[in-house]
């Protein structure tokens, strides 16, 4: 019994781990099934058409199937309207005349969807238009009309899927991939805290960083699909734009204060500041993760009263250090890693008040 309860809270962990997996593979699903029974029902030639159209539309969230559906919409139509045109005032009766017609077709549509990505599908489209004209009997319009009406049904499909299926809002993903930044942000500052007053290799901390950096690269992305949902009317949440900007500035802080103690400062420096600096990251690591909570909860930020006391303690004791001269006895080099620091925490203090207010802003 007691087997049987683990695996079953090993099979509720993985649920809830990948719940947004699943619900993408129900709405994929779905949309797949009605966009084929759809097609069907229209009598529409190539009904895969559908199935394939609604399948690229449905994203992980509404924003961004709302720009999938556009930028598959504006390919096909001028891809089709292309290719039609040229397969009518080019007819393929040679192999020569073959090879022209392809090559008239795709040079300027993909030099159209290098320029502008949102068209990348349309040089396909041409291609298909094309293969559909010369393998049956029908008219350059009829075929870029039968893939137009696809195409343009699978894409419907998938964007109605997206809102009422299982619907994902890139608001909501937002908070929980920049709460995955944070979290990350809180180990690395606790690894350096671990660290401060003995020799650190900062290549140990490298996967930290490629974890920071790839959450913020994914924030990047589903800022963009947050900002066409609200561009759409589609979610009301506030501008998602500042919150990356923040997260980047407060790693980059961060970066700052790795490189400033990769070498255990000499005494006296590195007893007086070692206490301070414990405090001051302690109190960070906890609001990088109460923050983080906050933001997949969409709450207030976390109280940062403790985190200024500890702040202050920390600019009190690099005051001190000036005052008693003890700064200035140490070699450039140390005297150029203890401003190094104390200038990282001085950003650091005002990126992470301008972070509280980019958590606070999102609240509900």
């Amino acid at each position: 019994m007691s087997r049987l309860r683990a695996r079953t809270r090993q099979i509720g962990s993985w649920f809830a781990r990948h719940r947004r997996e699943l619900r993408l593979t129900v709405r994929v699903t779905v949309g797949a099934m009605l966009g084929f029974v759809a097609a069907q029902a229209l009598h529409l030639p190539q009904p895969y058409w559908a199935v394939f159209a609604a399948v690229i539309v449905t994203e992980t969230s509404v924003g961004g199937s709302v720009a999938a559906a556009v930028n598959w919409m504006l390919g096909t139509v001028g891809g089709a309207v292309y290719g039609a045109a040229v397969a009518a005032y080019l007819p393929m009766d040679s192999q020569a005349t073959a090879m022209i017609e392809l090559a008239v077709s795709l040079a300027p549509l993909v030099l159209l969807a290098a320029l502008y990505p949102r068209f990348r599908v349309a040089p396909v489209t041409a291609i298909i238009v094309l293969a559909t004209i010369n393998s049956a009997v029908m008219s350059p319009l009829q075929s870029a009309v039968d893939r137009v009406v696809e195409i343009g049904l699978g894409s419907a499909i998938g964007l109605a899927v997206s809102l009422l299926v299982l619907p994902s809002r890139a608001s909501t993903l937002v908070g929980e991939t920049a709460g995955r930044a944070l979290d990350q942000m809180a180990r690395l500052l606790a690894t350096l805290t671990e660290a401060f007053g003995k020799p650190i290799n900062l290549d140990s901390t490298q996967p930290i960083h490629l974890e920071i950096l790839s959450a913020l690269g994914d924030l990047e992305v589903v800022v963009d699909e947050a900002e066409r949902e609200r561009a759409t009317r589609l979610a009301s949440a506030p501008d998602p734009a500042p919150l990356p900007r923040t997260l980047h500035r407060v790693r980059n802080d961060l970066v700052m204060i790795g490189r400033a103690v990769p070498e255990p400062l000499p005494d006296p420096l590195g007893a007086r500041l070692q206490a301070v600096f414990a405090e001051a990251s302690a109190e960070l690591i906890k609001f990088f993760q109460n923050g983080a909570v906050a933001l997949r909860k969409r709450r207030p930020a976390p109280p940062r009263d403790a985190l200024e006391a500890a702040f202050d303690h920390f600019n009190i004791a690099l005051l001190e250090l000036r005052e008693e001269q003890l700064i200035r006895t140490q070699s450039s080099e140390m005297a150029g890693r203890v401003f190094a620091l104390s200038f990282a925490f001085q950003q650091l203090r005002a990126n992470v008040k301008d972070l509280a207010g980019r958590i606070s802003e999102r609240a509900i």
